[in-house]
């Protein structure tokens, strides 16, 4: 019988996989518990076969051990979960999504909390078995898929009743950070306390912020449960099933004995950024940079900027860069400023990819390069930024080393008009004008005028101009002489030409040459050439006779003017969230350009 039994281990693919490691010299299990681990799995008990799968895997043989899970899987959910694992990461089996949400789910049902939280994790990824694929259809197909809620809020709350930190952390998630729908600010709130209590990291961070936003209310230590939706809570990131319950687990409880929320918030938050959370040092940078001005605690912000850039965290990088763009907190260094927001910008940053463009596009520290800046403000562009939009339109329409494009400005200067720039609108409206780029339009110019009029004083005076001319509108003088008044009374000189000589001449209502001075003189000035001109003549004749209409006001070409690279926003801790994004790219209002195309 023994003999029987050596010549079928002898024979059995178990026996040489349990040799062959050893042979080569790399077994990370000692060769007599592979031996047992062999002999029992080769009997058909599905304990045995896990353990050997397990042994195996730990040794590298993954094929050997996918073989050993997959005939265990059907009855041990740590089977199946492992085996999930496998096809998830590709280890022993082509990667496949779909077998590894069936074999997740099989755990799951069966009650394995590993798996419910890795569902619940994949699901908020896009990643989930209610998203079937045909059966020639690549894996691809999760890619861009907006997260499922509902399968990740059921799988969370499963895991969440075992007291799993992993899961609380994500329940927490869901009903802060999820659609209106499930959301509930105080339910989220009190799981994220739970796993802050059990020392998890990611568990610290939302409380943290649950305390800053007040989600709170009185204090809750209970189990949590489901509730009416309650106000809106920003996203806070999403956080990583497979990190969430890194922290100090000799600090089970930090900031337990304070009263006050926000010290409770500043500990909680020391506590995740010592446990390494990237975003943990982001917000305190951001609580420190926003301290009572007699504080002096920029360097503090910038140094938790620092290592949460160290640590690979987008905003932070692009917070020290702009700390060491304009010296807050650190020296100046306009080079190691831009190295950072590059970095930012190349992992996806859309603000650091338009001012990186910036510091290209105007002479600053670094050697002006319109090249580099164009294709910056393209990334961003593509990306939703309007401000880029706006920014590589005009440096199409300018050229700068590499030739201009009229239809390429054109197009750009439309999408950030589209998303709202109010000196994009007025520089297409110009275009459509002068048929720059795109044919004459003067209905659509009125249109993108009248869209800038109350953010550009240029965008009134030519809107006036259409009107007093009738172009893309009815002709109305008395409309026409408003609008250049107000534009006037905005600073705005070529419009304080034109209602000047309005007011000479009695057109748009009555005549008041004595108004008409003052326009003059202010406008002379400060340096308009047309209102020296008109002075002279006024003065040149004691019975002044009508000023000829001042049609074509000289007018300044389109130019790229200085894109200002802002102070980094100081953020309100009072709301619930300390901003994130850095203020949209600013570029100095643009005239009118009446002689752009010349």
């Amino acid at each position: 019988m023994h003999t029987r039994r050596w010549r079928c281990l002898r024979d059995s693919n178990i026996l040489r996989s349990g040799w062959r490691p050893i042979i080569a010299g790399r077994a990370n299990v000692p060769w007599i518990r592979r031996l047992n681990h062999s002999y029992h799995a080769l009997r058909g008990s599905p304990a045995a076969r896990l353990a050997y799968g397990i042994a195996l895997a730990d040794d590298g043989m993954h094929i050997d051990a996918v073989d050993q899970f997959h005939r265990a899987a059907g009855t041990l959910p740590d089977a199946a979960f492992r085996l999930g694992r496998c096809y998830l990461l590709g280890l022993g089996v082509p990667a496949g999504p779909d077998a590894a949400l069936h074999w997740f789910t099989r755990a799951a049902c069966g009650g394995h909390v590993d798996a419910q939280v890795l569902l619940a994790s994949l699901a908020l990824q896009g990643i989930s078995s209610d998203v079937p694929l045909g059966l020639f259809e690549a894996t691809t197909h999760y890619i861009g898929r907006p997260p499922d809620y509902q399968a990740a809020l059921h799988w969370a709350r499963e895991a969440a009743a075992t007291g799993s930190a992993e899961a609380q952390t994500l329940l927490g998630y869901i009903l802060t950070a999820g659609p209106e729908a499930l959301r509930d600010a105080r339910q989220g709130a009190a799981n994220y306390r739970l796993a802050a209590e059990q020392g998890s990291a990611q568990g610290q961070l939302g409380w943290a912020l649950a305390l800053l936003r007040d989600d709170a209310g009185a204090p809750d230590t209970g189990a949590p449960d489901a509730g009416a939706p309650d106000a809106s809570v920003p996203d806070a990131g999403a956080p990583d099933a497979a990190n969430a319950g890194s922290g100090n687990p000799d600090n089970r409880q930090p900031g337990a004995a304070s009263r006050d929320p926000r010290a409770q918030a500043y500990e909680m938050l020391t506590a995740a950024a010592a446990a390494g959370l990237p975003t943990a040092h982001y917000i305190l940078g951001t609580l420190a940079e926003s301290a009572p001005p007699g504080d002096d605690q920029l360097a503090v912000a910038a140094e938790h900027y620092r290592t949460g850039a160290e640590l690979g965290h987008p905003p932070s990088e692009v917070r020290y860069g702009l700390a060491l763009l304009n010296g807050r907190g650190v020296k100046r260094d306009t080079l190691n400023g831009e190295t950072w927001l590059r970095r930012a910008g190349l992992a996806g940053d859309v603000q650091a990819a338009a001012l990186v463009g910036d510091l290209y596009a105007h002479p600053s520290d670094l050697a002006p390069n319109f090249c580099e800046a164009a294709l910056w403000f393209e990334r961003a562009a593509q990306a939703g930024h309007p401000g880029a939009a706006r920014a590589l339109g005009q440096l199409c329409l300018r050229g700068g080393g590499f030739g201009t494009d009229p239809v390429a400005a054109v197009r750009w200067l439309r999408v950030a008009a589209d998303a709202g720039d109010a000196v994009a609108a007025h520089d297409l409206a110009i275009c459509l004008v002068h048929a720059i780029g795109t044919p004459c339009d003067d209905a659509e110019a009125v249109h993108w005028f009248r869209f800038a009029i109350d953010t550009m004083p240029a965008a009134r005076y030519w809107y006036g101009r259409m009107l007093a001319e009738g172009r893309g509108v009815a002709a109305d003088q008395t409309a026409a002489r408003a609008c250049y008044l107000e534009a006037a009374a905005e600073g705005n000189d070529d419009a304080a030409i034109a209602a000047g000589e309005m007011l000479v001449n009695g057109r748009g209502g009555p005549a008041d040459r004595p108004a008409a001075m003052r326009l003059f003189n202010d406008a002379a000035a400060r340096g308009h050439q047309g209102a020296r001109y008109a002075l002279r003549v006024l003065a040149a004749e004691s019975a002044a006779p009508a000023v000829a209409p001042v049609r074509d006001a000289p007018v300044p070409d389109l130019s790229v003017r200085d894109v200002a690279v802002p102070d980094a926003p100081v953020p309100d801790v009072s709301v619930p969230v300390p901003d994130v994004a850095v203020r949209d790219v600013a570029v100095r209002d643009v005239a009118a350009m009446d002689e752009v195309g010349s």
